[in-house]
């Protein structure tokens, strides 16, 4: 038995038609009536599931689209994962950065500070030695007039 199935998709009803007739003449017409008969109930039945097939594939492709669209969200989301932890950092490093800064202001204000005290410190020390000084020249003066001066009234006599 042919079924016109066999034949192939891309001829017509038509033509389908024609064969079986020109195959009727041959074959019993018993056996014709029975092959139309089961093609008659089989056929709604494969067309319908044809039909199905078609209806799951297109189905079947639109998720495999939406499964990889929620792919894309999942990978933006790690990649907006990934620029949170950067922000992140940057704003731990900001905040190291300005406490360094205020511990430099600290200590430059600390250092000038101390510059301060030891230009004051140099200007007493300074002060102190000049004033040493003096009173080692009044000291030395004075014993300087201590000392014995040979007397004029004498020196002038002879």
């Amino acid at each position: 038995m042919h079924l016109p199935m066999e034949e192939g998709r891309e001829k017509s009803s038509t033509q389908q038609d024609s064969e079986i007739t020109a195959q009727d003449e041959r074959i019993d017409p018993n056996a014709t009536i029975l092959s139309h008969s089961v093609l008659s109930l089989l056929v709604p039945k494969v067309e319908y599931v044809q039909g199905s097939v078609k209806e799951i594939t297109k189905t079947q492709n639109v998720l495999a689209k939406s499964v990889e669209q929620e792919n894309e969200k999942f990978r933006q989301i790690g990649y907006i994962h990934d620029l949170s932890n950067t922000f992140i950092r940057c704003r731990r490093c900001r905040f190291k950065l300005v406490n360094i800064r205020r511990e430099m202001l600290n200590l430059s204000d600390r250092m000038n500070k101390l510059k301060k005290r030891a230009a004051r410190l140099k200007s007493i020390r300074e002060k102190q030695q000049l004033k040493q000084a003096q009173e080692e020249a009044e000291r030395q003066a004075y014993q300087a007039s201590l000392l014995a001066k040979p007397a004029k009234h004498l020196t002038n006599q002879n």
